[in-house]
């Protein structure tokens, strides 16, 4: 299934790491948020991870897959381009502070990662 991907900003309650916020402000959390089609409206995502929940980040750069593992779900994403690849996987790798990262230049993906794609690509 071909998916959207955006890092949005999204609020809630409490402060937290990602915005120290005082006082009446709003606080808010970066997060992976998703969609079915390229142009909707922020609240129709079909869904969305908290990135500072993020456990590892990896990336097979040869295929240009990214696997972030999160602990609801494991998604890996695809970019059309190297490129793009390599802006993501540098984004995401700051912005998922607490996460393991890894990279993995072979050819040959590890046999675990070779289960059908759950989330095949995203555009930027």
């Amino acid at each position: 299934n071909r998916r959207w991907f955006a890092i949005e900003r999204i609020p809630i309650n409490g402060v937290n790491a990602e915005s120290k916020s005082t006082g009446n402000a709003t606080t808010y959390e970066l997060a992976l948020c998703y969609y079915r089609k390229s142009s909707v409206p922020n609240n129709e995502r079909s869904g969305w991870i908290f990135l500072s929940d993020v456990i590892s980040i990896s990336q097979d750069v040869a295929d240009r897959w990214i696997t972030i593992e999160h602990p609801t779900r494991t998604l890996r994403i695809q970019s059309p381009a190297a490129a793009q690849h390599r802006v993501w996987f540098s984004t995401l790798s700051k912005c998922c502070r607490n996460a393991w990262k890894e990279s993995t230049h072979s050819d040959t993906p590890p046999a675990e990662e070779n289960k059908p794609p759950n989330i095949p690509l995203f555009n930027a």
